[in-house]
């Protein structure tokens, strides 16, 4: 997570009901972020009435998300990256497992 979250680089392009986000980067960000982000778009897809999916680049990922709902379209602008990334019960539940030494890391194929 940190490696996404702190040295990858995020260009968001706001797109009619949807926001798309060219996450990239190299080496180490680059192997966290084709792991983490597909995993996360997968596990979030369908949530709060939101469609989310990742095309690969050579460097990263690029992630959509999409809703029908205008305002929910707004909300997920104003998030961004890194606050989809930490919203929703997923990712609580993600860290209150890590802490009990419960959570599958191999599942979202990334570390803490």
């Amino acid at each position: 997570m940190n490696e996404v979250t702190l040295k990858a680089d995020a260009d968001p392009k706001q797109i009619e009901g949807r926001l798309e986000v060219a996450v990239t980067g190299s080496e180490r960000t680059l192997i966290a972020i084709q792991r983490m982000v597909p995993a996360w778009a997968q596990a979030m897809d369908g949530r709060q009435g939101c469609t989310t999916k990742t095309v690969p680049l050579h460097n990263g990922v690029i992630l959509t998300v999409m809703a029908a709902d205008w305002n929910e379209v707004q909300h997920i602008r104003r998030l961004g990256f890194i606050g989809l990334l930490v919203s929703g019960s997923m990712h609580q539940s993600h860290h209150l497992a890590t802490a009990k030494g419960e959570f599958d890391h191999e599942h979202f194929g990334h570390n803490h």
